[in-house]
């Protein structure tokens, strides 16, 4: 149930970050063109745009959780004054599922901050150690490693940001050649607020498979708009033409039945499930209503604990 417990912390993740911040954010694309090519999971928040939903500032103190998002990057937040709910744009949470589930994950971030305000930052911190790669000054905390680069504020694990500065400069191939990557988000509306999309990889394939013993994910693509409160909509890319019959098969005899489905608290959410034979995929849509967000944060935390 590995994989699972992946799904379900993702999925926890993007409920999580019904964030509502401030300004001119992007939507994410540009972190595309930072990312290495092996990324595999992104979840982006565009928090300026949510500032104006009605929901979109009730969910932004747990941004402030070092659970959610990092002790250093807390740290250095609070050290240039940033507020979540005021001064952070957008975030962009990226990792390389077939790599580790840890071991390749990158923070970016865009908001009201300068290189100069990260660099003091980070010089604050015990074990700073500064360094330069093709002229882009990065620095280590203890870990951890940072820099500011294109606009954003880049957090990596210790190692990783030559890579990734390699990339930005056309000397690594980006995320945007990821075929499978690329392919998943043609699909994705990337004007919401949150938008995320992942690859399955091949472990969770084969787990997948076993566990339902009929049809196989190629991969996960999500959506929500805090302008409608909060819609989400998901679309699951299924790895052969047939597994969209055996998907049907399965969810009618396996899958989530009425008394789950009421302890997540979606009763009556769903508004529209297509299925597409010629597509290999299966999109629903949700309405969750605004008394449902604690009841399915509390079920996904336990899903992705293995409770």
């Amino acid at each position: 149930m590995t994989y699972f417990r992946m799904l379900a912390a993702a999925a926890l993740v993007s409920l999580v970050s019904l964030a509502s911040p401030p300004a001119e954010a992007g939507d994410g694309q540009r972190a595309l063109s930072v990312l290495p090519r092996n990324t595999s999971l992104i979840i982006t928040w565009n928090l300026a745009r949510s500032r104006s939903s009605p929901i979109g500032g009730e969910f932004v103190d747990i941004l402030a959780d070092d659970k959610v998002i990092g002790g250093t990057v807390q740290r250095l937040r609070k050290r240039m004054k940033l507020a979540w709910e005021r001064d952070i744009d957008t975030v962009v949470f990226a990792m390389a599922t077939e790599v580790s589930f840890s071991g390749q994950i990158s923070l970016l971030i865009e908001g009201r901050f300068t290189p100069q305000m990260l660099a003091s930052a980070a010089q604050k911190e015990r074990g700073f150690r500064g360094l330069i790669h093709r002229g882009v000054d990065y620095y280590q905390v203890g870990g951890t490693e940072v820099a500011y680069l294109d606009g954003f504020w880049v957090t990596t694990r210790r190692g990783r940001m030559p890579r990734i500065i390699d990339i930005a400069r056309a000397q690594g191939a980006s995320a945007k050649r990821n075929r499978a990557l690329m392919s998943l988000l043609s699909s994705v509306p990337m004007s919401k607020d949150m938008w995320c999309a992942m690859v399955a990889p091949k472990r969770m394939r084969e787990e997948v498979s076993r566990e339902t013993g009929t049809w196989s994910l190629h991969g996960l693509t999500a959506s929500v708009d805090f302008r409608r409160r909060m819609r989400v909509r998901m679309r699951a890319a299924l790895s052969k033409r047939d597994d969209v019959v055996s998907l049907g098969t399965w969810l009618k005899t396996k899958g989530p039945n009425q008394a789950s489905v009421k302890a997540m608290g979606l009763s009556g959410a769903l508004r529209k499930a297509t299925v597409s034979r010629r597509e290999n995929s299966l999109e629903l849509v949700l309405d969750v209503p605004e008394g449902a967000y604690a009841t399915l944060e509390k079920h996904l935390r336990e899903l992705a604990a293995g409770k």
